[in-house]
């Protein structure tokens, strides 16, 4: 499964850099040309299809989400032909640079704001990006949180390539509970 870990290192490389003038070769590079080509990240809305959603949610958590580190030593790789899954965990540590909590938060209130969402939906998504907001504001320099990591590779004539990954916060609830 050496091929497969030359993605995972690709991958990570990426994400260690946070080059954000390299994310349309990043993207080529890891992911299948697909419009099927899924990430599913740790918000609400993060539910990003084709390369053009994966592009930007790259660029967001480049800019925006921290340090990330795949922990590769434990890192479980299951082969089905040229078919592959993976899953480890990781390490977020925030980093943000004065004002890019601001900025970020202040952007995704104008996306919530502008969005087809219902005026109630607005309220209880602008609530809730203020509630995080604060949290994050207050939880100090040095924070560092767990995630999950999993995602399906194709073999691409020799080259193993994302079709899906999945982020997620190991989290024991209730964290967000809304009753539908």
């Amino acid at each position: 499964m050496k091929e497969v870990m030359k993605t995972l290192l690709a991958f990570q490389d990426g994400y260690i850099k946070r080059d954000v003038t390299n994310i349309e070769t990043f993207v080529n590079r890891v992911f299948v040309d697909a419009d099927d080509t899924m990430i599913i990240g740790t918000g609400d809305g993060e539910w990003c299809r084709g390369l053009e959603q994966i592009r930007e949610l790259v660029n967001i958590d480049w800019t925006y989400w921290g340090n990330f580190k795949l922990d590769l030593d434990k890192m479980i790789i299951k082969s089905f032909g040229n078919f592959a899954t993976v899953s480890t965990t990781a390490v977020l540590q925030k980093e943000y640079e004065p004002g890019k909590l601001n900025e970020y938060n202040i952007n995704r209130m104008k996306r919530i704001l502008d969005s087809d969402s219902t005026d109630k939906e607005k309220i209880y998504l602008a609530l809730k990006g203020m509630s995080y907001y604060l949290h994050e504001d207050n939880v100090g320099e040095d924070v560092k949180r767990k995630v999950r990591f999993s995602g399906t590779l194709l073999d691409e004539q020799g080259v193993w390539k994302f079709t899906d990954i999945h982020f997620s916060y190991p989290v024991s609830p209730p964290t967000d509970i809304k009753v539908i």
